[in-house]
């Protein structure tokens, strides 16, 4: 009779175990097993979305705006007068469990984020990783062009389980970043140019930085690793948070007065203030380096436009690169009307434009021979800017050996 009962109560613990995810001995790492409703099942994680696709990092309205723009034509609103509508657009990752029910879902992962298929951290590649809570993770501020891979990791029952390497693909388009604390943040690379791309994550503009929060300041320090941080406004009382500025570091903060719009063509003005500014993007030491003014638009733009002319940007990006703080709140603190700001940046353009009128020269030689010339800038930081900041179009590089290779191959003439 004990023994029945022995049998019977053995029976019963193993049915229990079995209906509740028993974990079967000797699995191997990315593959867990789980006992459920009696039957044995693999638990693993896969991605919940599709893969290899291709997103915007540029957000919708944003995007819409800049796939119509046209330099000198185009009415930009004033968009980001009450709200921020220069944060990029994200791609959010999604998994899930499965060979499992989801009363056995792991509350908490590792997402890790990678530019190399075999996820391993080198010289030339990093790794980043996410503790996430739950099945879904959004990621912000990437770079455009991009092709990214990830993996997911989880524990379940003490075994460790990984998802395999999904991937997918950022379009080329002006890239922003959403930065705690700060406004109409943008990187000046990504631009299509002569000799090929501006390299991206070296050069930001911005607004001020006063009001920026400690995971702004831990952001802009860790993860886009600012050397150097120059302020281009007066220090005097009409900008009074200019010492609360230095948020990055003493060490690494610049301040430069500088010129904006006519200013610095104008008669009477102290034109080398742009050769001064234009000499701290002729070390390699001080990048990645953020400069901004009061609320990025005027002296920023100011700046911008001069650096990326100097690396060969198109009129379009120009133009665009400018009107983008429309989208800003900063970019929008004025009671100047958009069509006002438009004709002092186009006055700004077509001043250099003409002045070279009847020459071979193109607008960034153009540029160039003004800026020696009258700014006093040295033409050797100018070489060691562009050296810097172009890197070669890798698209462009594999279109072009495709390219010789088919004519080989037909002996196309």
């Amino acid at each position: 009779m004990e023994k029945k009962i022995f049998k019977s109560a053995l029976a019963t613990v193993l049915c229990l175990a079995l209906m509740f995810g028993g974990i079967v001995p000797g699995v191997s790492v990315g593959v867990a097993n789980a006992a459920v409703g009696g039957k044995t099942k693999k638990v693993t994680i896969v991605r919940d979305m599709k893969n290899n696709q291709s997103y915007y990092i540029m957000n919708p309205l944003m995007l819409k705006w800049y796939k119509k723009f046209k330099a000198g034509v185009t009415k930009t609103k004033i968009y980001g007068k009450y709200f921020e509508r220069s944060y990029p657009a994200g791609v959010t990752l999604k998994w899930k469990l499965s060979g499992s029910y989801k009363t056995m879902a792991l509350k908490r992962y590792v997402v890790s984020v990678s530019f190399a298929k075999n996820m391993k951290k080198t010289k030339t590649n990093t790794v980043k990783s996410y503790k996430v809570r739950g099945e879904s993770f959004l990621l912000e501020n990437l770079l455009a062009g991009k092709r990214y891979y990830w993996r997911v990791t989880g524990n379940y029952r003490g075994k460790t389980i990984k998802s395999p390497v999904y991937t997918f693909k950022t379009r080329w388009t002006p890239r922003t970043l959403k930065v705690d604390g700060v406004s109409n943040v943008r990187d000046l690379g990504g631009y299509k140019v002569p000799g090929g791309r501006i390299k991206q994550g070296m050069i930001y503009r911005s607004g001020n930085l006063d009001q920026i929060s400690k995971a702004g300041i831990k952001y802009m320090n860790n993860e886009l690793g600012i050397k150097k941080q120059l302020d281009l406004r007066r220090a005097n009382d009409e900008e009074v948070f200019i010492g609360k500025s230095k948020s990055l570091g003493a060490k690494k903060y610049i301040n430069v007065p500088a010129l904006q719009y006519e200013q610095f063509y104008s008669i009477g003005n102290d034109k080398t203030i742009i050769a001064k500014e234009l000499s701290y993007f002729a070390s390699k030491k001080n990048y990645p380096i953020v400069f901004h003014c009061m609320i990025g638009r005027d002296r920023t733009g100011t700046l911008a436009f001069l650096i990326n002319a100097l690396l060969g940007v198109s009129k379009k990006n120009l133009y665009a690169d400018y009107e983008m703080s429309l989208f800003s709140v900063s970019g929008c603190y004025s009671y100047i009307s958009s069509k006002k700001l438009r004709a002092k940046f186009n006055h700004m353009y077509q001043f250099i434009n003409n002045k070279y009128k009847g020459t071979k020269l193109n607008f960034s030689q153009r540029t160039e021979k003004y800026l020696v010339e009258e700014c006093k800038v040295k033409p050797t930081h100018i070489k060691r800017l562009r050296k810097i900041m172009i890197e070669p179009d890798k698209a462009s590089t594999s279109k072009t050996k495709t390219t010789k290779k088919t004519a080989k191959k037909y002996k196309m003439k």
